[in-house]
């Protein structure tokens, strides 16, 4: 058998509406030169890293570790530095299946309300 190191991909969204959804397994901080954060994601696809950002960051505060999570790109807007901003929606699966979800949107009225 032969043994291979597993590394996750990266994921680099391009185009507005690219996502990305999985499992969050963790984070690294301080890594690279600017001393940024890395986010991992167990994926369809298999292991996935997403860097952090000014925009992002907050947006991932107090994940837990096993989470289904799906990161949205939404477009850019310029910086004050002159340099683009990616901008980015986080959404968690609140646990309910779709099915419970319409079941609690569509209530029934109640005679004499």
């Amino acid at each position: 058998m032969t043994m291979k190191e597993r590394e996750p991909g990266t994921w680099k969204p391009e185009n507005e509406g690219d996502k990305i959804a999985g499992t969050y397994i963790g984070k690294d901080e301080n890594v690279g030169d600017f001393s940024s954060t890395v986010y991992h994601l167990n994926t369809a696809e298999g292991l996935m890293s997403v860097w952090g950002s000014a925009a992002l960051n907050p947006k991932m505060m107090g994940l837990k570790e096993g989470e289904k999570i799906e990161i949205e790109y939404v477009g850019t807007v310029p910086s004050k530095k002159g340099a683009d901003t990616k901008l980015f929606k986080v959404y968690t699966d609140d646990g309910k299946d779709e099915e419970e979800q319409k079941v609690e949107e569509v209530k029934p009225e109640v005679p004499g309300n």
